[in-house]
Order: structure tokens, then sequence, then C-alpha cells
């Protein structure tokens, strides 16, 4: 309570970024007791916070959580959305063998018997730096895996 209530205080103050870290605190108690819904919420400000920001490094520690949560609680395209990000985040920032499971389970997922399909944006893949070379990689896996 006493962090939401200061965090609620940054809010209301021109220091809004602190606000927002400390709702990434909140939002990882949250996903340690499993509590995925309020955490999601928390999560994506604080994404959309960190990836607004440039704040490359910040966002690939707390994307992961957001898309644990997502999957957590069967948000099919927001995890699917987070997988991407994730994908799209320089080569640095992600572990190989994380790269490659991640890229596994877009690919579990986009040929498992969805019950509603879902529309990706995958230009974030090439809109970095890196991008080009990602998303040859990405499909390079997919190749591989088939």
């Amino acid at each position: 309570e006493l962090t939401k209530a200061a965090a609620e205080n940054y809010h209301n103050s021109w220091r809004k970024r602190h606000g927002v870290v400390l709702d990434g605190e909140i939002a990882a108690f949250h996903f340690r007791r499993g509590n995925y819904d309020p955490a999601v919420k928390l999560y994506e400000k604080v994404c959309a916070m960190y990836a607004g920001d440039g704040w490359r490094a910040l966002l690939a520690e707390v994307l992961p959580n957001l898309a644990e949560c997502q999957k957590q609680l069967e948000d099919l395209a927001g995890y699917l959305l987070s997988c991407i990000k994730l994908l799209s985040l320089e080569k640095n920032l992600l572990r190989e063998e994380e790269r490659h499971t991640i890229q596994s389970e877009v690919l579990r997922l986009a040929h498992s018997a969805l019950k509603n399909p879902v529309s990706l944006d995958v230009s974030s893949l090439i809109t970095f730096q890196e991008g080009v070379d990602l998303l040859l990689s990405f499909v390079r896996g997919i190749l591989e895996t088939y």
C-alpha cells in the first residue's frame, strides 16, 4: 500500500517516470504472488514508458514478465505481441537460447488451432538498427524448425 501511495504521488507530480518505476515494483509483487491481471496492467504501463523513452535494456528485463502474465491469462494476442517485441530487441539484450525459445513459442502458437485469428504487426522486427538481421534470424529459425 505504501508503494502504491508513493507511485500515485509521483504520478500527480512532475515525476511521472518515478511513479511508473514504482508501478513496476508493484507489478513484480503481483507477478510473484500469481495475481496476473493487476500485474499485466502495470507491466503494460512500464513497458510503454521504457519503449517510448528508448530504455531497451530495462524493457528487456520487464517484457518477459509481461509476456508470462499474458500467457497465464490466456491473452494470446497480447502474449504474441510481447514475444514479437522481445524478438525485436537487440541481440545483446536477449540470450540466444531465449531468442530460440521465443521463436519456437511463436511458431507453436501460429500452427496451433487458435479459436480466434490473431493479427500481428511484425514491423517492429525491422524498425531498429539490427532489425533486418533479426528478421532474417527469425526467418532462419522458422526454416530450421521445418
